[in-house]
């Protein structure tokens, strides 16, 4: 065989995101717990299951899905996708509230460009999803207010008092063109960075304010199907109870299944449905991902995004119950840290000023990176310095190494603060 017929082997194949999104962040030579993303023991699992749904789905498949598909995406998926919610979170999801995205970027910002007045307003958690600032203010033009955290999620007083504040600056003109003159932007389960799950009396409230402010509430549930133990409930959509709701849950098979696939679902009322489905770029493209869907279509049917999700809960369960352990033994004890039972995130606390030099140290010294928690703080985004912006902090993700770099990376860290801080 020539040369020129020759095809790479697979096993070559070495071209994905890191090599734009994370360069530098993936080195044998140390350990980043800033990673994000599932590594390759999760990965690993995934071709077998991928071949069987395909198989299933293109034998039965007369070529619909190489067609331009529905704006909400085929019916196939929705069915199968609201049966699979339902089962996970033991509760009621409706397959008319359902609509495809290509994973939660894209489901916030089809949401904003279809429903949020341009040039509105976004309150958002302090910290918060740091990258989704690029967005909601650079990419769509929103101005941010920050909202304090408290034990139990966003702080509510704080909260009610700066949704006042900004209802009165926008003269009670808070109705343009049915669109909302603003949205909460929230993680209220497993939060990123800090993970915590809102109680359920703090996600009513947050409800209530934002009903009552004329206010859509954007949650970003892409680590609720990763629980450790029972949830006080399956997500903040289910505590609004109106006929004319304002919540929508943002949903992705990035965490649970692959980032690969680029597929999400948004959760919402039927009315907002109504109104997304008008969007742009749904009427003129349709379906965003209608291969994928089908293919996941499949997997959901078969009962092997089940089979993916178990997997990751107790491989995961095992990597943040072990740095949880090392760290509450390792770390001094006017540190905090406290276990999230579900998600990707661990948060600790420090006892003092900003951990911005220790944390440079930490990485240079030790070959160890965490995420310094002034970056997730939307006051460092907006250029401002309130109260530290969260300095004293910073993130562990158990997503992305197996459990003994885990161990090794937090041990490490643990004997890093007893040197830097003698």
């Amino acid at each position: 065989m020539s040369a020129s017929n020759e095809t790479e082997p697979a096993s070559l194949e070495t071209d994905t995101a890191w090599d734009s999104l994370f360069t530098g962040r993936v080195d044998s030579g140390i350990i980043n717990l800033t990673i994000g993303a599932p590594g390759q023991r999760i990965l690993s699992s995934l071709p077998p299951l991928f071949l069987s749904a395909s198989s299933h789905r293109l034998t039965s498949n007369l070529g619909s899905l190489f067609q331009y598909g529905p704006e909400v995406g085929i019916r196939q998926y929705r069915v199968e996708l609201a049966k699979f919610l339902t089962r996970r979170y033991q509760d009621a999801v409706l397959e008319d509230e359902l609509v495809l995205t290509c994973g939660a970027t894209n489901g916030l910002h089809l949401a904003i460009s279809s429903l949020v007045r341009q040039g509105g307003t976004v309150f958002v958690e302090d910290p918060t999803y740091f990258i989704a600032l690029s967005l909601l203010s650079g990419d769509m033009g929103l101005r941010v207010i920050p909202i304090r955290m408290g034990e139990e999620g966003m702080d509510i007083e704080h909260l009610q008092e700066m949704v006042d504040k900004e209802a009165a600056r926008n003269g009670g003109d808070n109705t343009s063109n049915d669109r909302f003159w603003g949205m909460i932007y929230t993680i209220p389960t497993f939060h990123n960075p800090t993970g915590i799950t809102f109680s359920s009396q703090t996600g009513r409230s947050l409800i209530q304010i934002a009903s009552k402010a004329g206010l859509l509430v954007f949650c970003d549930d892409v680590y609720n199907l990763l629980p450790y133990q029972q949830l006080e409930y399956s997500r903040l959509k289910a505590l609004d109870t109106k006929d004319m709701g304002s919540v929508i849950s943002n949903g992705t098979f990035s965490k649970i299944l692959a980032p690969g696939v680029r597929l999400g679902w948004l959760e919402a009322p039927a009315h907002l449905v109504k109104r997304l489905v008008q969007s742009g770029v749904l009427q003129s493209g349709g379906s965003q991902n209608n291969y994928v869907s089908g293919i996941v279509t499949s997997l959901l049917e078969l009962k092997l995004v089940d089979q993916q999700v178990d997997n990751c809960i107790q491989v995961y369960k095992e990597r943040m119950d072990s740095a949880v352990d090392v760290l509450e033994k390792g770390l001094p004890q006017s540190w905090k840290v406290k276990h999230p039972h579900g998600g990707y995130f661990l948060w600790v606390v420090g006892d003092g000023g900003d951990l911005g030099t220790f944390c440079k140290w930490l990485e240079s010294e030790k070959g160890v990176v965490v995420l310094l928690g002034s970056k997730a703080s939307p006051y460092t985004f907006m250029g401002e310095d309130v109260n530290g912006n969260m300095g004293n902090c910073f993130r562990i993700s158990i997503a992305y190494y197996d459990l003994d770099k885990i161990v090794d990376g937090c041990q490490v860290l643990c004997d890093a603060v007893k040197e830097f801080f003698p």
